[in-house]
């Protein structure tokens, strides 16, 4: 006999493929996919500490972030993305010649819920590329390895994952899930006490 979902007190995870990465190359926006083993996101929260004068312990303040996204890769030449970045240490580029648009996309958070609905909330990014390693043994295949760094803010707005088109929309954002949780939880107290 199958569970009812209405007895399970648990939800599942979010798994890494349901928020893809797509990095602009010459104008079109490839996804990230095949090749890489590991993009992952670092979001290099900057602080400030101040002890005030009435305190016997510090204040900690968010000032600003150092977004980094570190990557690893099986080099793929047909893969146009794994191609662009290990072009990068190659060619030995610099400046603008190694930054790209890079987008993150939650494919659990739809514009709408239309069934046709093909577009997502993302963020978008200026990175650097900064090129690591490319290394391989006899026989074996070549492995690069970088991190992109964020140029700037992001912004955020939809990805269609049809068109391949990035929609800046500053209104763009993702359901707030603790208003739910509170609201779940005070149900569970009202439930317990009667």
């Amino acid at each position: 006999m199958a569970v009812d979902s209405t007895q399970v007190a648990i939800s599942a995870p979010s798994y890494r493929f349901e928020e893809p990465d797509y990095l602009k190359v010459k104008g079109t926006y490839y996804l990230m996919g095949t090749g890489f083993t590991q993009l992952d996101e670092t979001h290099g929260a900057q602080e400030t500490t101040k002890t005030y004068i009435n305190d016997k312990t510090s204040t900690s303040f968010i000032k600003g972030y150092q977004r980094k996204f570190p990557y690893n890769y099986d080099y793929i030449r047909e893969q146009v993305a794994v191609n662009a970045l290990r072009q990068v240490g190659r060619k030995c580029l610099t400046g603008t010649d190694a930054m790209f648009e890079y987008v993150r996309v939650d494919l659990k958070e739809p514009k709408s819920s239309d069934a046709s609905n093909t577009a997502y909330y993302a963020r978008h990014f200026i990175v650097s590329a900064i090129p690591d390693s490319d290394t391989g043994e006899g026989a074996s295949e070549i492995i690069g390895s970088g991190t992109l760094k964020a140029v700037g803010d992001m912004t955020v707005g939809w990805f269609d994952i049809s068109t391949k088109e990035f929609t800046e929309d500053e209104n763009a954002d993702v359901e707030d899930v603790t208003e739910t949780a509170t609201e779940d939880s005070t149900e569970d107290e009202t439930t317990e006490e009667t």
